[in-house]
């Protein structure tokens, strides 16, 4: 992604979708393992019932298509450098707080732990390449983790393509009710890990496959046909402790990928 930003104002611009309402919605999970979920509103949904994740697994060594898909793809169809906050509904609650600094996206866990709390732009699109940098947090734990929230149907479900902070990356699907392992906590040689560290995070999202990259390398692949609709996107946080922690993302961008 390039490194400089736009001084104009940057707003979404999708190939195929007439223009709608600036809108943006925050999903907060209200349940940690062993607790009784509360009952949802529009605005909440059941937690992630994980407290202990896996043990890491080296990755495969899978044959990606060849190249980089930013170079190979061209030109974005869509793009938020976030030199404007008209995307984003920003939060400061219990769980988490969002904010635009400096042109950049950042997310600040609270601590609530186990609790995993999203935030999705409006934009509703299908089938697609999703990247954003990343700044590893300056403080955090080995389990804390962070990402991107992909295909929700109704912004209490979805997909949860992310690091750990001591650099895992992961595949989760949340239903509603419990959480299904894709992508189990795979490490590469391809990650940069310690305080401050960037990486470039990147999912294609093609009907009910999926091919994770981190800088610009095919680490995983996975395949689930739970939501593959026209749905919204944004990121997620997770805390593993009461510590919480803070992570700064960058450079939003997706590639639209057309129907054959």
């Amino acid at each position: 992604m390039a490194a400089n930003k736009s001084n104009n104002t940057l707003l979404w611009v999708l190939v195929g979708l007439v223009a709608v309402l600036v809108f943006a919605v925050v999903v907060l999970a209200i349940m940690v393992i062993n607790r009784p979920a509360a009952a949802p509103d529009v605005t909440e949904a059941p937690g992630v019932p994980t407290s202990h994740p896996p043990e890491p697994t080296q990755g495969p060594d899978p044959t990606p298509i060849p190249g980089d898909p930013e170079v190979e793809l061209g030109p974005a169809d869509g793009r938020d450098d976030f030199s404007t906050e008209n995307n984003w509904t920003l939060f400061d609650n219990e769980c988490f707080k969002s904010e635009i600094v400096d042109q950049q996206y950042v997310m600040t866990a609270k601590g609530e732990a186990q609790f995993s709390c999203w935030e999705v732009s409006w934009p509703s699109v299908r089938d697609y390449y999703l990247q954003t940098n990343l700044l590893m947090p300056q403080s955090c734990t080995a389990d804390d983790r962070f990402g991107l929230f992909i295909r929700t149907p109704d912004l209490k479900q979805g997909y949860l393509v992310g690091l750990t902070c001591d650099g895992r990356l992961s595949m989760t699907r949340w239903g509603g009710e419990e959480t299904k392992f894709l992508v189990n906590f795979i490490t590469s040689e391809h990650m940069n890990t310690g305080a401050g560290a960037a990486n470039r995070l990147g999912v294609i999202a093609n009907g009910s496959s999926y091919d994770l990259y981190v800088n610009g390398h095919l680490i995983a692949e996975a395949s689930d046909t739970s939501f593959v609709d026209e749905m919204r996107f944004g990121y997620f946080v997770r805390a593993a402790n009461e510590d919480g922690f803070t992570v700064t993302f960058d450079d939003l961008a997706i590639w639209l990928i057309e129907e054959e």
